[in-house]
């Protein structure tokens, strides 16, 4: 063993490296808690296995150089940006079904991360700025009981084309996946709120669809921008949306067309400002009783009574 662990109160307080050894680090048994900046910075380490460890507190490997975690079943607490800007973490993260809490950004800026797998029966929201900035995060795997999904949890995840949602997913906050390299969307029947810029520059996403039907839907929100400079073709408005913000498909110059499945919604059209701006291709609006032809740039419009 080439390093040494400063340890008070069944808590590791302090990693210091010996000698230029990559460490394999075990945490001695009794110990529960990794304490805030314990291994902040630090190098020299190859793996960490947190045997029996209850809590890891905020900024504990804050930008260190470990290359691979393994979280216990012990484990219920994660802090605030406990593994930011670890760019050497590659191997896949597996989180704990016995973890109940976790911070903001735990583990933003990992460049390296491929996978995320996060089984969690008892965590209902994943927070804000998990896994943003993750430049090679490909698949992330999530518990079907997350109910929220924070703000900016993905975005600037550029190799992240594909991903489940939760069956409970209830609530996506503001810039969720924005420029994010999705390809295609599924949203459950559960989901209620899409948050502004959600899935904003999103230059490949081109199908955004529900898992059943847009008529199942319990969508009642899509807040600013939360499409806008995309890549969809086309998209049915679910009857149950009753608010639509500003330029919610503002320049997705591949859209051509939006169904919308009551005959109320015409207020959006109406209401928000720049819904449509610059779509360049969109040629109809389609209700149920009625139809609108687009002129040009989604501005102008040729209106018809469907017979």
């Amino acid at each position: 063993m080439s390093y040494d662990l400063k340890v008070s109160e069944n808590t590791v307080q302090l990693y210091i490296p010996e000698d230029d050894t990559e460490n394999n680090i075990t945490i001695p048994s009794g110990l529960t808690t990794i304490g805030q900046n314990a291994f902040r910075y630090a190098n020299k380490i190859n793996s960490v296995l947190l045997s029996g460890i209850v809590a890891i507190k905020d900024n504990a490997f804050y930008r260190s150089d470990i290359k691979s975690v393994t979280f216990t079943e012990s484990l219920k607490e994660i802090g605030n940006r406990a593994f930011v800007g670890c760019n050497e973490l590659h191997d896949t993260i597996t989180l704990p079904k016995s973890l109940v809490q976790m911070g903001t950004a735990v583990f933003c800026d990992c460049n390296k991360l491929e996978t995320a797998v996060v089984n969690c029966p008892e965590l209902e929201t994943l927070p804000d700025r998990t896994f943003k900035s993750c430049a090679m995060l490909k698949d992330v795997r999530l518990s079907n009981n997350i109910t929220a999904i924070g703000q900016e949890a993905f975005t600037y995840c550029p190799e992240l084309s594909a991903i489940n949602l939760p069956d409970n997913l209830e609530t996506m906050h503001a810039f969720a996946f924005k420029n994010s390299g999705l390809q295609r969307i599924f949203f459950n029947n559960k989901l209620k709120w899409i948050g502004g810029f959600a899935f904003a520059n999103c230059p490949k996403l081109s199908s955004i669809n529900f898992v059943s039907t847009a008529a199942d839907s319990k969508l009642e929100t899509i807040e600013d921008y939360a499409f806008a400079h995309t890549a969809i073709y086309d998209f049915t408005m679910p009857a149950s949306v009753k608010y639509l913000g500003e330029g919610v498909f503002r320049g997705c110059e591949e859209l051509k067309r939006v169904n919308f499945l009551s005959d109320d919604q015409v207020k959006f059209i109406r209401q928000a400002r720049d819904v449509f701006f610059e779509c360049k291709k969109l040629q109809v609006l389609d209700f149920p009783s009625f139809t609108f032809k687009c002129k040009d740039d989604g501005i102008n419009w040729d209106y018809e009574v469907k017979k």
